[in-house]
């Protein structure tokens, strides 16, 4: 019994150890948005800072992943309509915090 609780004790630690920390914007309109051949930069009128990334000017769209075009768009939208936008960052793309979901 005392075996099969350290090492149930030390699975969650070990998974614990591999999450990151998702991080929201505050609710706020997009400012900037600039689109290249491998990534969309977005800034907001108001940014939040995202953990673990030193660039905190832009956050990133990775387009070069064919799964974002679908937020890519909607993004457009959101910057053609002036409507406010929650941005959640997952982890960095080239030191810049890494959109992972689009709130509107």
């Amino acid at each position: 019994m005392k075996k099969r609780f350290c090492s149930l004790l030390l699975l969650s630690v070990i998974a614990t150890g591999n999450v990151q920390a998702l991080t929201n914007s505050a609710p706020a309109k997009i400012s900037q948005l600039t689109i290249g051949s491998n990534f969309a930069r977005v800034q907001l009128k108001s940014m939040t800072e995202m953990e673990g990334c030193s660039q905190q000017q832009y956050y990133i769209l990775d387009i070069a992943d064919n799964n974002t075009s679908a937020m890519l768009s909607a993004l457009l939208a959101i910057r053609s309509m002036g409507s406010t936008v929650i941005i959640q960052g997952d982890g960095c793309l080239n030191d810049y915090p890494l959109i992972s979901h689009i709130y509107y």
